[in-house]
């Protein structure tokens, strides 16, 4: 499932490549605008979603209990981290279509995790890692 920063968009776009990837996409947004991210891991699990993808957002550290139920909830993570570029409905597809097949092959049969998807690569992820590679960032803007 999409959460509510990813574009509804991405998801249709993602779906026509179904048949290289093996994974379905829905968007919060379509499925359940305005939901609260405490019953996101529940959506997740009633739908039948093996994972949320996510973006990275500005206040990282609010999101952390959502990702840290999900993961408890045998949901897996998947963060989108453009780098520098901004997070269109372009960008999110390209760097999603880009890794789509590694993505799922990482959470096909396998614990629930947290990956970060950037444009250059996938990686698994710690929540503690993720934490500390955005607030590194942050800390280096002028």
């Amino acid at each position: 499932m999409l959460d509510e920063q990813l574009d509804d968009a991405v998801a249709l776009a993602l779906n026509a490549l179904s048949g290289r990837h093996g994974m379905t996409f829905e968007s919060l947004r379509t499925i359940g605008p305005g939901t609260k991210d405490s019953a996101i891991p529940a959506l997740c699990g009633q739908r039948g979603f093996d994972a949320l993808v996510s973006a990275n957002v500005k206040d990282f550290g609010a999101r952390l209990p959502l990702y840290e139920r999900l993961l408890e909830s045998d949901i897996s993570v998947v963060v989108v981290r453009p780098g520098h570029e901004t997070l269109t409905p372009e960008v999110q597809v390209s760097i999603l279509s880009l890794h789509s097949r590694e993505i799922g092959w990482r959470l096909s049969d396998k614990p629930p995790t947290l990956l970060r998807v950037t444009r250059s690569e996938v990686k698994e992820r710690s929540l503690d890692e993720l934490l500390n590679e955005i607030l590194g960032e942050e800390r280096q803007l002028p």
